[in-house]
């Protein structure tokens, strides 16, 4: 997904200094966090400065990579935990109706070669 938060909403979110804290804690190197993100080291390390923004993709691998709920990321506590989750429905929600379109054009592409098939024959 290419929804991407802006990075005033990153900073709500995420500190970088708060993921730098966690990976520290957990004796991880950029490096490593970097693989399971499956992103270079350089993208991670921007992340920890707030360089770039964020996909809701990797916020959701990050929650999981340092197995703490949202709320441990947010400065603010619950409310931007709350409103982050709303985004993330939303965008997803979105997503899954692009992908019932996608699948609902390729079953009629389907269907249209199955008559061209079957008037051949």
């Amino acid at each position: 997904m290419n929804t991407k938060l802006v990075r005033s909403e990153m900073k709500q979110i995420f500190s970088g200094q708060d993921l730098r804290k966690f990976r520290d804690e957990q004796c991880l190197s950029q490096e490593y966090i970097a693989n399971l993100l499956e992103i270079n080291q350089s993208t991670y390390q921007r992340i920890e400065t707030g360089r770039i923004k964020l996909s809701v993709d990797l916020i959701t691998k990050l929650t999981t990579i340092f197995n703490n709920h949202l709320q441990s990321f947010s400065e603010t506590g619950t409310s931007n935990e709350v409103e982050l989750m709303k985004k993330i429905i939303i965008q997803l929600e979105k997503r899954i109706e692009e992908l019932e379109a996608k699948v609902s054009r390729k079953n009629l592409k389907i269907e249209e070669l199955k008559k061209r098939i079957n008037s051949i024959y």
